[in-house]
């Protein structure tokens, strides 16, 4: 199966798996702190993720289980690694498009939501037709404005990797962002916090055998 193949599947387990209540992949509750033997299930919910593959972005069918802590009794939702919270575009497609744009210094956001030069057209939900919705270059700026905010994941992730592996290379890896890319003060200092998060990811998941995503959702 192709990437796209094997997301939808993931999407479809883990909505099969939400429904049996089988699945929980918080350790902390986000309330207390405290870490019970495990999270009593509160239910369940639709939710709609939204996924690129291509020139399209498709509509996939998913759950989101919600949990209770058996400590202070507080409900939440349980994201899955895939997704983070509040964001119907799932993880990969927010960290590559991010990625895509800020690799690159020539990179704008217009050319940022264009394929080999077409535009990233939405799938209708009802029979898979495309309808006349494209991705906007204003996507791509809420996805780094987004990745941008995680100022206490970037901090505890560096913290947790120096407690690892002191030596890393990250540490002496700059934040550089193209000039061109901003214009003012606070836009620089949000592509520049993207850009620390994008290279925290693979080295945290080579030390942790986490995605920062998954670690992400405890503290957003």
């Amino acid at each position: 199966m192709n990437t796209f193949q094997d997301t939808a599947e993931k999407v479809k387990s883990h909505a099969e798996n939400v429904v049996a209540g089988s699945i929980c992949h918080v350790k902390r509750c986000p309330r207390c702190g405290g870490h019970p033997e495990r999270f009593g299930n509160h239910g369940h919910r639709k939710r709609i993720f939204l996924a690129i593959d291509g020139n399209y972005v498709h509509r996939l069918a998913g759950m989101l289980a919600r949990k209770r802590c058996p400590i202070c009794r507080h409900t939440f939702t349980d994201y899955p690694p895939f997704a983070y919270p509040y964001k119907r575009y799932l993880a990969c497609c927010v960290m590559e498009g991010g990625r895509g744009y800020l690799d690159e210094d020539r990179m704008t956001y217009r050319k940022a939501v264009r394929r080999e030069g077409a535009a990233i057209a939405y799938e209708d939900g009802q029979d898979g037709s495309i309808d006349e919705r494209q991705l906007t270059p204003s996507t791509v700026w809420r996805w780094l404005g987004f990745v941008g905010s995680m100022v206490t994941v970037i901090r505890k992730a560096v913290e947790m990797i120096g407690g690892k592996d002191p030596s890393s290379p990250l540490f002496r890896a700059p934040c550089v962002v193209a000039s061109n890319k901003y214009r003012s003060l606070k836009r620089k200092m949000v592509l520049q916090r993207a850009v620390r998060l994008l290279e925290i990811e693979p080295v945290f998941f080579s030390l942790f055998s986490i995605r920062i995503t998954q670690f992400a959702t405890s503290y957003l």
